[in-house]
């Protein structure tokens, strides 16, 4: 009987447990989970991750009709899908930047070197499946293509940009905050390019079964002990 009084118990606990699910663009993950385990510890809960491009993570929500947050790497997610959200908030920016290896060894000074240079492997988003795949097409307009075919590999996400020019690659187009990973500060650099701010919105996602927890973790993320962790990991908050 004891026994099963523990799991009766086990199970109550697992019902009752009160949890966020969070759909998270790849570049914030770092971010999001230092303020997600100080929320954690504040108010006894256990946030869980999903992390992945935006679209990808936009389309598991329209098909898993659950969830409570969504953090994309770009605000026309949700611009364009005001549906399926029931509040959102600024939370910051990122622009895109090139990104090499550290110290810039193949002296990479600007966008023009990725067009005029053949001694380069450069790696893109995807601009189907990532944020900033979607951003880099923009700010290139009709020099994407040409760019698109001259690269060595089309990848996910930023993560995938970070793996490969650790390895094989030079360049990189896409968020200059994964400069700041934990796994990438030693090894990877940022070169500043002429790309417009990337505005940043957390929303809560319609399918939520806690609202009301999911909006305090909306509040903890915009306050001030929030964004100096935003800043941190090279999210700006200037509108």
């Amino acid at each position: 009987y004891m026994k099963k009084a523990i799991l009766v118990i086990f199970f109550i606990n697992i019902l009752f447990a009160s949890e966020l699910l969070f759909y998270c663009g790849t570049t914030m993950r770092e971010a999001l989970k230092e303020i997600a385990t100080l929320f954690e510890k504040k108010y006894n809960i256990k946030i869980e991750f999903i992390v992945g491009g935006s679209k990808s993570l936009l389309e598991k929500i329209k098909i898993l009709k659950k969830g409570d947050l969504y953090l994309p790497g770009s605000e026309s997610y949700i611009l364009k899908n005001k549906n399926l959200f029931l509040d959102y908030k600024y939370v910051g920016y990122n622009k895109l930047a090139l990104i090499v290896k550290k110290n810039n060894p193949k002296n990479i000074k600007g966008l023009d070197d990725l067009f005029k240079r053949d001694d380069l492997k450069i790696i893109l988003c995807n601009p189907e499946l990532s944020s900033c795949g979607r951003a880099t097409k923009k700010l290139l307009k009709d020099k994407f293509l040409y760019l698109y075919f001259k690269s060595c590999a089309i990848v996910l996400d930023s993560k995938d940009i970070s793996f490969y020019i650790k390895r094989c690659a030079d360049v990189g187009i896409t968020w200059r905050a994964i400069v700041n990973f934990k796994i990438n500060r030693d090894k990877l650099d940022a070169i500043d390019i002429n790309s417009p701010k990337n505005k940043l919105y957390l929303s809560i996602v319609k399918y939520t079964n806690n609202y009301k927890l999911a909006k305090k973790f909306l509040e903890f993320v915009t306050s001030k002990q929030g964004k100096e962790i935003m800043k941190k990991y090279g999210f700006l908050d200037e509108k």
